[in-house]
């Protein structure tokens, strides 16, 4: 009978993006999705800012505003599931609020090299560009 194998060292997903992020020196923009609210995370590695950017389907109708806040506080009280390299929610441009409840979808553009994105808020227009 064959001796088992033991399994390989999972990699934690967060971990496989900085490796990918810093050890060539690359800039990660990951885009995201379908929890009904706008919002934008930050995950700083050892050398780079990982941007994660999240716009929800259009066709979704917003949630209540309350929820929104409640999910805001709950990313106010933080998360560091990587020692030493902190991940956190950050309000959109011009926004106040770590999530925004309105409808909403996300562009990106490029000018040259440079990269920005925009949030088109139904209710609240479009958010100042932000450079990724």
């Amino acid at each position: 009978m064959a001796k088992p194998r033991t399994p390989a060292r999972m990699v934690p997903v967060l971990e496989l993006i900085e490796d990918i992020a810093t050890t060539d020196d690359h800039d990660v923009t990951i885009l995201s999705g379908e929890i009904h609210l706008a919002t934008r995370g930050v995950f700083e590695t050892r050398s780079r800012i990982v941007h994660q950017l999240v716009a929800s389907g259009i066709a979704h109708n917003a949630p209540a505003n309350a929820f929104a806040r409640c999910l805001g506080f709950l990313a106010w009280l933080g998360d560091n599931p990587l020692p030493g390299r902190p991940t956190r929610l950050c309000p959109l441009p011009g926004q106040s609020s770590i999530y925004v409840a309105e409808r909403n979808y996300l562009t990106l553009s490029r000018h040259q090299s440079a990269w920005h994105t925009n949030w088109h808020l139904e209710h609240s227009g479009l958010t100042p560009d932000f450079p990724i």
